[in-house]
């Protein structure tokens, strides 16, 4: 969750935390999914997922 706000306000853009998989960007909600994505031949990766919710 800290990277994830922390790359969007590095982008411009006005980024909170509103819940525990909830973030308020730029007067918009969404919901942040994370899943760790493992290859066979590298390390895994953690990626995350912005859903906007009405």
């Amino acid at each position: 969750m800290d990277a994830v706000v922390k790359q969007l306000t590095n982008k411009g853009k006005i980024c909170e935390v509103v819940g525990v998989d909830l973030l308020l960007i730029d007067g918009k909600k969404y919901y942040l999914s994370e899943r760790n994505v493992v290859a066979k031949y590298c390390p895994p990766v953690q990626q995350a997922v912005l859903i906007e919710i009405d």
